[in-house]
């Protein structure tokens, strides 16, 4: 559990990429299972999201979509979470008249 926790508030990872690091490591399925049964994808991808989206303070939105899209999936986060997130984060940046 300690463990789970330093590694979401540090490099954040989805659940699902966690629960096999925590496997790999000789924990048990069921134990891993529970272990990440309370983390939130959206919100750590958020968060990884945010110091990704520093680096590319300058960039365009395909450049932008692009390399954060790429990164997030690297770290094990589903399509449709990585969509939401980018979309949340250049819309923050970028936010629409009116």
């Amino acid at each position: 559990e300690l463990w789970k926790e330093s590694r979401n508030s540090h490099r954040p990872r989805s659940s699902t990429t966690i629960r096999r690091e925590l496997i790999s490591k000789g924990v048990a399925r069921d134990i891993a299972e529970a272990a990440v049964g309370d983390l939130d994808d959206d919100e750590s991808a958020h968060r990884a999201g945010l110091k990704m989206g520093r680096r590319l303070a300058d960039a365009d939105f395909p450049t932008f979509k692009r390399r954060l899209w790429a990164y997030l999936q690297r770290r094990g986060y589903s399509p449709s979470v990585v969509r939401r997130v980018v979309l949340h984060l250049w819309d923050r940046r970028h936010p629409q008249p009116g």
